[in-house]
């Protein structure tokens, strides 16, 4: 317990110098530590942690990571490795790292797109030789079992040096079922309100009457492979439905089955004085399998609004189902104003995804020193991150709906169809018909050039002002193409059950320029001050400008703040994606007068998309601390908050109902679109509305002994 304990508290501690390939916190070599509150991990710690891969490393299973620092905050961290940014951390192998840094305040003065702080790889250097790697883990419970293996060996190559490996990664899936926390779980005749894991949609309908009572029944048999059998209050609605305990048959998210091989390479040679040349290769490829149950679906037929000759046949005969048991009076045909189906589609099989992953990083340049002490590092990079995905088993909505009215699709029980052969080859030629696979193609393509500058300025009154600048030049390109299609031809993902996203490509190039002053005040007050400006050429100029402080008070204690403000770009995605179509249950607010309880909230037609006149957002960042250190033992405290205002985001289908009944000022472009008092569609589009603020207060203690070969300690 010990020795897995004594990783913590190296992850609190603060370098005291860093070398000139990183600077997580500085552009100036040497700065990391001291101003800024970084956290690092150590290479003993990495060995120590347990964990497999750098990625599972610095981001866990939960809401906070294996050292501590919180997962909302890493989510908006722009990753690095060797001090450039990367597209993912999951080509590189653990075995190769030598530390990891973590700045936890806004970082969007040093690095572009840092507004929720930074997380720098920095890979080894002391290796002299070969070092190979194998390892297995077995999760008490079945699924989930992982092997690595891989090798690196490092060394002189003339009067350069080499570094080059090969990693090799499997995990197996973890299926809901496997684990008694995500596993379906439901009394026999109980109620839907105690049962985990367990949708209405398997095969439950819903009728309401004019008088605008609702009540459930399930459909068919509800028995079999994956069905419950009645369970009571389906969405909270009196009466009894048909559960699907879909748990049982998914797997857990982000723990499908995963085999990658990573390869890498890192090389530098002194090609003059003062002068040396780098390159650095990553290539990494696998591919994934996930699965989940079968889609879901939800038909909603509103009767009162010009219903069709079939859907009124429709109507009677499912009306007509043998063991429905509708009350003697208030559900006749005649009294049914509205029915809705949720449904299960279970004779057109799993939904399974597979996905080929590929991922490359090339960097080349020039760094050194020049007159004066003046330092320079020059590079070139190419990254190109892709992926992809394959899908089968979606569903038609438009063609399943038109199979279930003209009763080709036996949906009361979709695996065993009725006996005549002509009914049954009907149905099973409508689960073929509606049946559709999906291709997902992703990708991020970014080529930089970047020169950095950093050297000696004036002294001032106690040390000298250290300076680091730069400019940068980078073309971003994304794309995330979803098709899917059926023997009937190309279907827009509207149209699909049981997938949704949209499609967009997109691109931006942008200039950026960069400087910081590192200014020694007094004996133990240091202030540094950071800006960044950024030019794009699809929304415009953005920029950000830090102020840092540490005072050392006493030799035991040191205080720290900083303040951080710019403005951040929306994404290629917010700016891109095409419109398209959802489809929410919604009560309208303003014709309704009753309790909102019972509103009806019928299937309206939604769009939402991208907005190409979307501007930078500002956001904002403040942190204080002080960090004690007394012998062996040290504590520190940092307070911080991080506000964003007038970000890319969408209001909810009910919100913008709710402002339009009210009366109110809607976003611009959102509109609701009536016919006399019905709702006919709701147009939501991505605009700078959403405002954030996240704060807290980080607080760690820790102590460490050494007891010959014992290292020991507590966090």
């Amino acid at each position: 317990m010990l020795v897995v304990a004594a990783p913590a508290t190296a992850a609190s501690a603060e370098p005291e110098a860093a070398d000139e390939r990183t600077s997580v916190a500085s552009h100036i070599p040497g700065s990391v530590g001291g101003v800024r509150p970084v956290h690092v991990i150590d290479r003993k710690t990495i060995e120590r942690s347990g964990m497999s891969t750098v990625l599972e490393l610095v981001s866990s299973r939960n809401s906070y990571n294996y050292f501590g620092l919180y997962r909302p905050q890493l989510a908006g961290a722009t990753f690095m490795i060797d001090g450039r940014p990367v597209l993912s951390l999951s080509s590189l192998p653990i075995a190769a790292v030598e530390r990891i840094e973590f700045i936890n305040d806004g970082a969007s003065a040093l690095h572009a797109g840092g507004n929720g702080g930074a997380i720098n790889i920095v890979l080894r250097r002391d290796v002299d030789g070969a070092i190979a790697w194998a390892g297995a883990e077995r999760p008490g419970n079945k699924g989930g079992a992982i092997e690595n293996v891989g090798g690196m060996w490092s060394g002189k190559v003339g009067r350069g040096r080499l570094t080059i490996g090969v990693d090799g990664f499997r995990r197996g899936e973890i299926r809901r079922k496997d684990r008694a926390y995500s596993r379906s779980s439901w009394t026999e005749d109980g109620s839907f309100d105690d049962a985990v894991g367990v949708s209405v949609g398997g095969n439950t309908l819903f009728l309401t009457n004019t008088s605008d009572e609702s009540i459930a029944r399930p459909l068919g048999a509800c028995s079999g492979s994956g069905y419950t059998g009645p369970l009571s209050s389906p969405d909270a609605i009196t009466g009894t439905g048909c559960g699907y305990a879909w748990a049982d048959i998914a797997w857990e998210d982000n723990h499908g089955r995963l085999g990658r091989y990573n390869l890498f390479a890192d090389f530098d040679h002194p090609i003059a004085k003062g002068t040396t040349f780098y390159a650095a290769v990553r290539f990494s490829q696998g591919q994934t399998k996930f699965r989940y149950a079968p889609p879901v679906g939800r038909f909603s037929f509103d009767f009162t609004d010009n219903p069709t000759s079939d859907e009124e046949a429709f109507r009677d005969r499912l009306l007509a189902t043998p063991g429905l048991d509708l009350p003697s009076s208030g559900f006749s045909t005649s009294d049914i104003s509205a029915l809705t189906i949720r449904h299960r589609f279970t004779a057109h099989g799993n939904r399974d995804w597979t996905t080929d992953l590929l991922e490359y990083d090339l960097t080349t340049g020039l760094r050194g020193r020049l007159w004066g002490g003046f330092g320079y590092d020059l590079h070139l990079r190419s990254q190109n991150l892709s992926s992809l995905q394959r899908g089968g088993n979606f569903v038609s909505r438009r063609l399943i709906k038109d199979a279930v009215v003209d009763d080709s699709y036996h949906f009361e029980d979709p695996l065993n169809p009725p006996d005549t052969e002509a009914e049954a080859d009907a149905h099973w030629r409508a689960v073929r018909d509606t049946t559709l696979k999906q291709k997902h193609d992703a990708a991020t393509l970014r080529r930089t050039a970047r020169l950095a500058l950093n050297g000696p300025g004036p002294a001032l009154l106690d040390g000298t002002v250290r300076w680091a600048g730069g400019l940068e030049l980078e073309h971003l390109e994304q794309r995330s193409i979803q098709t899917f299609t059926g023997r009937s031809g190309t279907h827009d993902v509207s149209d699909v059950l049981g997938q949704g996203g949209a499609s967009y490509s997109g691109e931006r190039l942008r200039w950026s320029a960069f400087g910081e002053l590192r200014l020694p005040l007094h004996r133990g007050w240091t202030v540094a001050l950071a800006a960044r400006h950024d030019s794009y050429d699809d929304v415009g100029p953005t920029w950000s400008y830090q102020a840092a402080t540490v005072v050392r008070v006493h030799k035991i204690l040191s205080l720290r703040g900083s303040w951080e403000v710019g403005l951040t770009p929306p994404s290629l995605s917010d700016l891109n994606s095409p419109e398209s179509e959802y489809f929410p249950n919604v009560c309208d607010t303003k014709t309704w007068t009753g309790p909102l309880a019972d509103c009806p909230r019928p299937q309206i037609n939604g769009k939402t998309g991208g907005n190409p006149e979307l501007e930078p957002y500002p956001t904002q960042t403040w942190t204080i601390g002080a960090k004690a250190t007394l012998g062996r033992l040290s504590v520190s405290a940092d307070w911080f908050r991080t506000k964003v205002s007038e970000a890319p985001g969408n209001l909810s289908t009910q919100k913008i109902v709710d402002i339009d009944a009210m009366g109110g000022t809607l976003p611009p472009g959102a509109a609701v679109i009536r016919e006399g008092d019905l709702i006919r569609e709701v147009i939501n589009p991505t605009v700078n509305s959403a405002e954030s603020e996240t704060s807290g207060l980080d607080i760690r203690a820790g102590a460490r002994w050494k007891f010959d070969e014992l290292d020991s300690g507590f966090d």
